[in-house]
């Protein structure tokens, strides 16, 4: 087990005004694919951590999300 196998992404789409979690090295292969093939991304990064850190930052922010709808 690697230190990026224990890591994940907390990250923000605009678009659909959502949150998603990724782990770390999904994360990272999407955006170097989206580079290489010269795509935009609408997810924002937000945190990395742990599970527990992304999931305790995305409640945090939730309510922000809830009153844009």
């Amino acid at each position: 087990m690697t230190i990026t196998s224990e890591l994940y992404t907390l990250e923000w789409s605009k678009k659909i005004n959502s949150f998603r979690i990724l782990d770390y090295d999904t994360s990272v292969e999407k955006n170097l694919s989206a580079l290489v093939s010269n795509e935009s991304s609408d997810y924002i990064l937000v945190c990395v951590g742990t599970m527990d850190e992304c999931k305790a930052r995305q409640a945090k922010f939730r309510r922000f999300l809830q009153q844009r709808m």
